[in-house]
């Protein structure tokens, strides 16, 4: 598509940036969160391999109008001699209006020679009917869940998905530490003993600049009074015990 695009225009024709071809379910959601309507549902994107009932790839081109001056006719008619599908994604079928988005309905077929400059590498002639099954079986598991998978059929990207979103949870949902405030989870509780320590530092340093400006006025060694406050707070720690209830 893009040599064809070439030829015809002279511009380079470009696969829009972030995940404009494939989308594991993870960026599906992720671009759901960010666009909210004007996503695809996870799991019904055409760029997750499967959408509508069928298998299919999607490309976005995202510089369409660039390459071809806004011509859609031109874009659209290239794309088909390649053996892609456009507008698909357009308000006669229910959606926004994507011309950019083109889909290929038949992903694992031939690509044709239409546009001058596909063509069937030679390796292709080495696989047997085997061959093709096994890949096949091997694309069932990692995109759409098959026998082998141990996740109730799930396929991979889903399963890493949910594995995210399971990682998330746990980290922010913890037991909570019960304070006579009430309950902090454990993620706030070291965030409050950070700026606890930050602010106990801050103080620690006055009092010392303190000290050290009246020992200074009369007289006295700063060094040694500092050195007496640190040995006599470092004896009081060792006597400090603390003790973790990890089951409560």
């Amino acid at each position: 598509m893009v040599a064809l695009a070439l030829a015809n225009t002279g511009r380079t024709l470009k696969v829009s940036e972030g995940w404009g071809a494939y989308r594991p379910r993870h960026i599906q959601e992720y671009a759901k969160k960010i666009h909210g309507i004007y996503a695809a549902t996870p799991g019904t994107s055409s760029h997750g391999m499967f959408w509508e009932g069928r298998q299919c790839a999607a490309i976005d081109y995202g510089n369409w109008s660039f390459v071809y001056g806004g011509d859609r006719a031109a874009f659209y008619r290239d794309v088909r001699a390649v053996g892609l599908v456009p507008g698909l994604i357009s308000p006669q079928r229910g959606y926004p209006d994507e011309p950019w988005h083109v889909v290929d309905l038949d992903p694992w077929a031939a690509v044709p020679s239409g546009g001058g400059s596909a063509f069937v590498p030679e390796e292709d002639d080495m696989f047997t009917d085997d061959d093709r099954k096994k890949m096949s079986a091997v694309y069932d598991a990692i995109f759409r869940g098959g026998n082998s998978m141990k996740d109730n059929r799930a396929s991979v990207s889903d399963s890493l998905a949910r594995i995210a979103r399971d990682a998330a949870a746990a980290a922010d949902n913890t037991k909570p530490i019960i304070r006579a405030s009430g309950k902090t989870s454990v993620r706030q509780e070291l965030a409050n003993v950070t700026a606890r320590v930050s602010q106990l530092q801050a103080s620690q340093a006055g009092l010392e600049a303190a000290l050290q400006a009246l020992a200074g006025a009369k007289g006295l060694d700063a060094s040694a009074i500092l050195k007496a406050a640190q040995q006599g707070v470092e004896n009081a720690l060792r006597k400090v015990t603390f003790t973790a209830d990890v089951d409560g």
